[in-house]
């Protein structure tokens, strides 16, 4: 199935395919594709050997498609002339459950709640899964999740929270 990521948020360059081409475990002449891809959809190489991997992508999935096993197809500008595959296809290793609780009065500096599969993250543990999702920090991360959500984290290296 399609995944589709952005390339900017907000005005500002993702990197989303450089980080998630970085997450990749691709090995020997698999290496030529890759590197041919980044040249290709004109990626920035130098982000590519310096960020952080984006290790999963975080979805509403109200019709529950996305199970382990699922084939992800990595794409940027879905649904126009320019679409691009950026990423050799993959299987899904694991999806979790993620819920993010805005409590209603938020004390200055705190986070809201956030919990996967029930079980309610630790700041350390957020900042992971927020670097781990392609954000900075955890201040972007919920500047972008700025709502209370409920999901699913989307997995497709062996990370898991």
């Amino acid at each position: 199935m399609t995944l589709s990521f952005s390339t900017q948020i907000n005005g500002k360059n993702t990197y989303f395919p450089e980080k998630i081409l970085h997450s990749l475990e691709i090995q020997d002449s698999a290496d030529k594709y890759q590197m041919a891809v980044i040249e290709r959809a004109d990626l920035n190489l130098s982000v590519y050997w310096n960020c952080y991997a984006k290790k999963h992508t975080i979805r509403e999935d109200k019709a529950n498609r996305w199970q382990p096993g699922v084939k992800i197809h990595f794409v940027i500008y879905n649904r126009s002339p320019k679409r691009y595959q950026f990423a050799p296809i993959k299987p899904v290793t694991l999806v979790q459950a993620i819920e993010i609780i805005y409590p209603e009065v938020l004390e200055e500096g705190e986070h809201p709640i956030v919990k996967v599969d029930g079980i309610k993250l630790m700041p350390n543990q957020i900042r992971r899964l927020a670097i781990n999702d392609g954000f900075l920090s955890a201040n972007e991360f919920f500047e972008y999740f700025n709502t209370p959500f409920t999901g699913k984290i989307i997995h497709w290296t062996n990370e898991k929270y």
